[in-house]
């Protein structure tokens, strides 16, 4: 079975693709500004989390602790203001973010596909911490050659679907046709409804937005995980 560290540290850092320009309310800006944008959002709100269930853990400091909720907070801002913006790009409308509960533990193997180094760092760090096997890929070739390789090595696929080098809905159909009772939860900064209804079609029931709260994603995951195929 393939694992985090046989694969992930033999995988080549993925290069962004050529950038091109878009139109915002009458600004110019890079085509993935605002995906690039979010993602850096979502690590500094996970890691602010991290570091807030660290001093719930008897690491009493109430300065800290106030600027942390204060991080958090506007990183949960920051998060509305960049889906705007690839809804102007897009003009399509996002749905509603996950909702907020307790991290739960596993022991379960998942298989991480995200273009963001430090984001896949952070997610195998949580998850690891709470008992889950992880395995990681940057691009949606490294993910076709991971999956392919041992295609019922994954309990859960955690799928980012704008890739650097291709869709995420792409790689989906790609695990689809090498195992089509595969476990999925599609993740991105803005799913329409387009999207979502072409996930439905694929057997993804569940996505999240970014940022999300590392603890949605642990529900999520137990949902998934627990819910008969």
């Amino acid at each position: 079975m393939p694992t985090e560290e046989t694969l992930s540290g033999s995988l080549p850092v993925a290069q962004p693709p050529p950038t091109n320009l878009i139109q915002v309310n009458g600004t110019t800006l890079p085509e993935n500004f605002a995906h690039d944008l979010n993602n850096y959002i979502a690590i500094i709100n996970g890691y602010s989390e991290v570091c807030m269930a660290y001093l719930g853990n008897g690491h009493n400091d109430e300065k800290l602790q106030k600027y942390l909720n204060a991080i958090h907070e506007a990183t949960q801002h920051a998060a509305d203001f960049t889906r705007q913006l690839m809804v102007l790009s897009s003009r399509k409308k996002p749905l509603s973010a996950a909702s907020f509960k307790g991290f739960p533990q596993g022991g379960e193997s998942i298989f991480i596909i995200d273009d963001e180094v430090v984001l896949r760092d952070l997610l195998r760090t949580v998850l690891v911490q709470h008992g889950y096997r992880i395995t990681l890929a940057g691009t949606g070739e490294q993910a076709t050659k991971v999956f392919s390789a041992s295609p019922k090595a994954f309990d859960i696929v955690l799928l980012d679907l704008q890739l650097p080098d291709t869709s995420g809905l792409i790689v989906l159909n790609r695990i689809r046709q090498l195992r089509p009772t595969q476990k999925v939860i599609a993740v991105s900064g803005c799913i329409d409804t387009e999207t979502a209804a072409m996930l439905k079609r694929l057997g993804v029931q569940d996505h999240l937005l970014k940022p999300y709260h590392l603890s949605a994603l642990g529900c999520a995951i137990r949902n998934v995980l627990t819910h008969a195929t």
